[in-house]
C-alpha cells in the first residue's frame, strides 16, 4: 500500500479466494457498444472499509458514476490455442465517485476533471462460446 493509504474500500475475501469483486445490479450498467458508450452508476452501494484491519470489517457505502465514450482505436484479439477472442474499443472515461462511512466521507471531484490514462470497452468469449 502507497504511504498514507488510510481506507481501503472493498467486499472482502470470499471463502474462494476471489477479491476486490462484487456483484452489482444489472440495471447499474447501461451499454451500447456499437456507439462506444456505457454508464455504471451506483448509489450507496455497502462495502467494508478495511484499512485498518478489524474484523469485521467498518461498514461504508459507495456511489459512482462512471462514463465510457468516444472511440480511438481499436482491436481484435483471436487466441485459437487458448480458445480465447475478443472484440475492443479504446475509448476515454470520465468518473464521479463518493464514500461514506461513520466519521468519514470522501467525494472525487467533478466527472468534467477526470483525466483518461486508458479506457476500454470490449466483447470476449471464452472456450466454452469458442
Amino acid at each position: 500500500m502507497g504511504q498514507g493509504h488510510i481506507h481501503d474500500f472493498n467486499p472482502g475475501i470470499a471463502p474462494s479466494g476471489l477479491f476486490w469483486t462484487a456483484p452489482i445490479p444489472p440495471d447499474s450498467v447501461q451499454l451500447n457498444f456499437g456507439q462506444v458508450q456505457a454508464q455504471m452508476a451506483l448509489q450507496n452501494f455497502a462495502l467494508g472499509d478495511t484499512i485498518p484491519v478489524v474484523t469485521p470489517p467498518t461498514p461504508v457505502t459507495v456511489s459512482m458514476v462512471i462514463n465510457w465514450s468516444g472511440q480511438t482505436a481499436e482491436l481484435d484479439v483471436k487466441d485459437v490455442v487458448h480458445q480465447f477472442a475478443g472484440h475492443y474499443r479504446e475509448c476515454s472515461a470520465t468518473c464521479q465517485w463518493s464514500a461514506s462511512e461513520a466519521g468519514f466521507s470522501f467525494v472525487s471531484a467533478a466527472a468534467s476533471t477526470s483525466v483518461t490514462k486508458f479506457a476500454e470497452l470490449g466483447m470476449e468469449r471464452n472456450g466454452k462460446f469458442f
